[in-house]
């Protein structure tokens, strides 16, 4: 019984011992965070400028004013809201844990510089209107088997690497810091949709009313019959949710031919016209808005689900595949003999 006792008091102490060891690791371990950038987080109204890169891209976020712009897309503006996170982001970010010093053990951790070989990586750099450099961070791959967002990264300058802690969402897609929305109109308000191609046949196709749901394909050569009333219909969806995944200054055509004319006829007399350019190696689209009475552009119009608040026909979009796939079908693809 006493040797059954003596076994349970050393099991009890020794798992007592464990434990307060381990409390003790944690309670170090918090007590050894400490963040990144010290004076980031007083200085951030002085952020003037962020440059964002990966292996492959690289964005710059410019504040003009009280407004952050995309310089890469001709300043088109950004969402304040997003860069207002982004700020708040890096400088929360934390100190875990150092880690290797050496140029080999940068790449094994995805923290070397940008411009060498190596794993995908991103870079991020905040700097003031006097091009001073407020922060500057590497962030390489990520910690696995945490509970919290944990990432290896160095501070450009400096040969310590680091675990840091702390969310770190930023890309250098310019899709990712705008409102990509450029107008919503449902199929029910579009009286009939008309794409003209040089060289190619007209496609058109209209609906009587808002009532009906589907539309009809005109001018089916005599012994054709259109191969499906969805796929005749699906041009209705056009301006459904229309976005873009790259945006530009319109002046960027400079006199440019359109190589596509799209007229979407709405029941409310007003037209919506969308204009294909070739622009470097990509197909842009500029939108206008008119009405149709007097044939006459509105300059402001009142149609606020039409259009951005960007002034839309100041820029030309690079819209989704998905959309240009409708823009770009040929009216032989759309019926059967």
């Amino acid at each position: 019984m006493a040797r059954k006792l003596i076994f349970f008091i050393l099991t009890f102490v020794v798992f007592s011992s464990a434990w307060i060891v381990s409390e003790q690791k944690k309670a170090s371990t918090s007590i050894t965070k400490s963040v990144l950038y010290p004076n980031l987080l007083e200085n951030l109204n002085q952020v003037s400028q962020i440059k964002i890169r990966n292996n492959k891209k690289e964005i710059t976020l410019l504040k003009i004013g009280q407004q952050w712009m995309i310089s890469d897309n001709d300043n088109f503006l950004a969402k304040t809201e997003l860069i207002r996170r982004l700020l708040l982001q890096v400088a929360h970010l934390k100190k875990i844990e150092k880690k290797s010093t050496s140029e080999v053990g940068h790449r094994v951790l995805g923290v070397n510089d940008l411009e060498e070989e190596g794993i995908p990586r991103r870079q991020i750099a905040f700097s003031t209107s006097s091009n001073i450099t407020l922060a500057s961070l590497i962030i390489g791959k990520k910690v696995a088997d945490t509970t919290s967002e944990r990432y290896f990264a160095r501070k450009s300058d400096e040969a310590q690497s680091w675990v840091i802690e702390g969310a770190v969402d930023f890309s250098p897609q310019p899709i990712a810091w705008v409102d990509s929305k450029i107008i919503d109109i449902e199929p029910e308000m579009i009286k009939s949709v008309v794409i003209e191609t040089k060289g190619k046949p007209t496609v058109t196709v209209t609906k009587p009313n808002r009532s009906k749901t589907l539309f009809t394909l005109q001018d089916v050569p005599e012994g054709g019959k259109p191969k499906s009333a969805t796929l005749i219909s699906s041009f209705g969806s056009l301006l459904t949710d229309l976005r873009f995944d790259d945006v530009l200054s319109s002046k960027r055509l400079a006199g440019a031919v359109p190589i596509r004319s799209t007229t979407v006829q709405l029941f409310e007399n007003t037209g919506v016209i969308l204009l294909d350019y070739s622009l470097r190696g990509k197909v842009y689209t500029k939108i206008k808005i008119e009405n149709t009475k007097n044939g006459e552009t509105i300059k402001n119009p009142n149609y606020s689900k039409h259009t951005l608040n960007n002034e839309q026909q100041k820029w030309v979009y690079l819209l989704p595949r998905y959309k240009r796939r409708i823009l770009e079908r040929k009216f032989s693809s759309l019926f059967q003999k």
